[in-house]
């Protein structure tokens, strides 16, 4: 199967007699941005998703599951603006944005009542969901946008505050300030692997890195391409400058259901490299709430506006998509309906 830069899963009777309301899992994806890396956490959510749904009955809604890849790592067509350079954290939130809202304008037009929208993302992605969240919030609503609402925010292993404390950032950080970096390491790559048929570089990262063959596969692709390694070294030097202390207000982590404000979940790793503890636990104490999410809903003596925020135990690393995809897609799912029964 050709690798894509968009993953769409759709009801399966699309095209004929629809259900009256609909739901929208929206997924944004860390760096390197390539939605390939998750398809199989995706297929899992629809699959599991589909299921919980579907306990409803006659009050179930239509399953829209949604993924692509950020601006400038596609490997199926030519990015946009490719002439102007790389993009940055701010440039690429401006795509989401776009994207986002064009997606749901087309899905909410379909349906009877407005489109129930739930926003996941990983790493990077948690904080351009943020972002993406505060425009919504600056806005003032359209006629397409009365047209759905966000019902849930669901960062997973997310790197929202001072990435730059991050064991990573520590490491990473002063090399990737360095002028060219980016231009010179990506340079480098494409003379070592451009030429290279995909399905030999997909070996080798298999037999040296042990990767399993989708993510060995999607590597390969994001090796040879021609600006993803340089795109993904650029918007990991602006994370640095972009993602430090908190700047949100109280107001934007509260969940309100008379504001329409959705409710909150980070599931963060331990010892993850591109998060620093500190800097999430101080998160933890200032804006969440530690709880659990059953099928009863979530236990919690805390304020139940607060989002809440969970600490894997499992050992799940920050790179969850390749081996543990079914675990955090089934997380991802207890959050999902949670958040669709007490907004």
């Amino acid at each position: 199967m050709s690798l894509k830069d968009e993953i769409y899963f759709q009801p399966a009777n699309l095209g004929g007699k629809k259900n009256s309301r609909a739901i929208l899992a929206f997924y944004i994806t860390g760096n390197p941005g390539l939605i390939e890396y998750y398809r199989p956490f995706l297929s899992r959510l629809n699959r599991r998703l589909t299921e919980e749904n579907g306990r409803d009955g006659e009050n179930s809604k239509e399953v829209h599951v949604y993924g692509s890849s950020l601006e400038g790592f596609q490997v199926q067509s030519a990015p946009k603006s490719v002439s102007q350079g790389p993009l940055s954290l701010a440039d690429e939130i401006a795509c989401v944005k776009a994207r986002f809202e064009a997606l749901c304008r087309d899905i909410a037009s379909q349906y009877d009542e407005p489109l129930e929208v739930i926003v996941l993302g990983h790493s990077v992605g948690a904080y351009i969901m943020l972002e993406l969240y505060n425009a919504t919030l600056a806005s003032k609503p359209s006629e397409g946008q009365s047209r759905y609402e966000i019902k849930g925010l669901i960062g997973l292993f997310p790197t929202v505050v001072h990435i730059v404390k991050s064991p990573n950032g520590r490491k990473f950080g002063k090399l990737l300030q360095l002028a060219h970096i980016p231009l010179i390491i990506s340079s480098m790559a494409y003379l070592l692997f451009a030429w290279q048929p995909l399905g030999l570089v997909t070996a080798l990262l298999r037999l040296l890195l042990g990767m399993p063959e989708h993510g060995a596969r999607t590597t390969a692709a994001f090796l040879k391409s021609d600006h993803g390694v340089r795109q993904a070294l650029f918007m990991a030097s602006d994370e640095m400058h972009s993602i430090t202390a908190d700047t949100w207000d109280d107001s934007f982590w509260l969940h309100d259901r008379a504001e329409q404000k959705p409710k909150m979940y980070f599931y963060f790793g331990t010892n993850d490299h591109w998060v620093d503890d500190a800097s999430r636990n101080s998160l933890m104490k200032s804006r969440g709430r530690r709880g659990t999410v059953t099928e009863a809903g979530v236990h919690s003596n805390e304020n139940l506006a607060k989002p809440l925020m969970e600490i894997d135990g499992n050992g799940v690393p920050h790179a969850f998509c390749f081996d543990h995809s079914e675990a955090i897609a089934d997380k991802a799912v207890s959050y999902i309906c949670n958040a669709l029964r007490e907004s």
